[in-house]
């Protein structure tokens, strides 16, 4: 879900852009080039969020880490 909020703005920040150059080409207001800075604040909040995702569950990953060294300590010991 989140790879396909990344790509619908960045599809949006490129539509945009590629509108608002004909809407200039032609004379009239690029209205259009609004889309850009939200589309890139839609960005850069998820990138905001994933990183205080990441930093709240730093604890579970390293227990999650701690857990699979062991289960891979356990599976190479040699059996007595």
């Amino acid at each position: 879900m989140v790879m396909m909020i990344y790509f619908i703005a960045t599809f949006f920040i490129f539509v945009a852009a590629i509108y608002g150059y004909v809407q200039w080409f032609l004379g009239e207001p690029p209205w259009s080039l609004v889309v850009i800075p939200i589309a890139a604040i839609v960005i850069g909040s998820l990138h905001a969020a994933s990183l205080v995702g990441q930093r709240l569950s730093s604890d579970q990953m390293q227990e999650l880490r701690h857990r699979l060294d062991q289960t891979i300590e356990m599976s190479t010991s040699p059996q007595d």
